[in-house]
């Protein structure tokens, strides 16, 4: 293991990182040489920074003495910005196809100087060795998290021709964005400044030039919606030794979906149908990720009759009937886009 900006300048050139020296190769770097260790833990939130809304409107109209409407609607929001120590991103190196600058400026003086030789993998663009690499110089990893919830209902509550009877819409929908707000960058913007000798992630130099890479778009989107409709009725049937009988009937109907979508760089190589030919990763990020699109509806039929035979004694009977659609997905997967 060799670090050659600790070699040309003692350190590690940032308050958060610190060497690690092993001359043997038996202690903790597990390597005979030098390395810079970075302190991600320095970076840890215990409590981001969060902004909160909420909002609530109730109305209720009596149209007349047998009929009542109203209405409800809520909204939140949440807003969290969360920041995590800069992207550490290893890469490999070879002399020939990748970042053979890096390899030819500095590890191959070193093999020369110390009389070693690196045997050639049999994969020509396999790599020879690896650069731990952490992108200090862009800053600190930040996302920006936004938490919506929707909250609407509207009924009537009501009686006609002997029977009470009461409906009611409700629709309500969670919302969450995670989007890049720093610190994460374009994996071939990266690489091509690096080839162009235009940014050195060993010494840490030319970073303005890769100040253009950072990443501010959206990470995933995940929302789930339920939409119900329910009615039912209630009507007194006759009286009984016990006081009056009574019927009441319902039906339930639901809507539910759940849907989680990515950016382009989270849906690198995540192998769904219609998969497009992105290819950059977000350096820090994550990628492969698979995007979900599922519904389904479920309704149920209900009937309840009480019977007050005595007053010590009474006889309820109900039966109800739910059923459960499967679920439906928006997207085919398959090994190849």
């Amino acid at each position: 293991a060799i670090n050659p900006y600790y070699s040309l300048n003692g350190n590690c050139g940032n308050p958060s990182a610190g060497p690690l020296l092993d001359p043997t190769g038996t202690g903790a770097l597990g390597a005979i040489g030098e390395s810079c260790r970075f302190n991600y833990a320095t970076y840890v939130q215990d409590i981001p920074s969060n902004e909160q809304n909420a909002v609530t409107v109730n109305g209720t109209w009596r149209i007349n003495d047998n009929t009542t409407l109203y209405a409800n609607y809520d909204f939140s929001q949440n807003t969290l910005n969360s920041y995590f120590a800069p992207s550490a991103q290893p890469f490999g190196i070879n002399p020939t196809t990748r970042n053979p600058g890096i390899y030819n400026t500095y590890l191959q003086p070193f093999l020369d100087a110390n009389n070693l030789t690196i045997v050639a993998p049999s994969n020509p663009s396999s790599s020879f060795a690896t650069v731990g690499y952490r992108s200090v110089g862009l800053g600190s990893r930040t996302d920006d998290y936004e938490t919506t919830w929707n909250h609407a209902a509207v009924g009537v509550d009501g009686k006609a021709w002997g029977w009470d009877y009461r409906g009611r819409l409700v629709f309500a929908q969670t919302q969450l964005t995670d989007t890049h707000a720093g610190g994460y960058s374009d994996s071939d913007c990266l690489n091509s400044a690096i080839a162009a000798g235009k940014y050195n992630p060993i010494l840490g130099t030319g970073v303005d030039s890769v100040k253009p890479c950072i990443l501010h778009d959206q990470v995933q989107d995940i929302k789930s919606r339920v939409t119900d409709l329910t009615f039912g009725v209630q009507h007194d049937l006759w009286n009984m030794a016990g006081g009056m009988s009574i019927f009441s009937a319902g039906l339930d109907y639901a809507w539910n979906s759940y849907d989680v979508g990515y950016g382009p760089y989270g849906l690198v190589n995540s192998g769904y149908s219609t998969q497009d030919s992105f290819t950059a990763t977000a350096v820090g990020g994550g990628s492969g990720f698979v995007p979900i699109s599922a519904h389904r509806n479920n309704w149920a039929i209900y009937g309840e009759a009480l019977f007050p035979v005595l007053k010590s004694l009474e006889i309820d009977a109900s039966v109800r009937y739910d059923y459960y659609d499967k679920i439906h997905s928006g997207y085919v997967f398959s090994n190849t886009a």
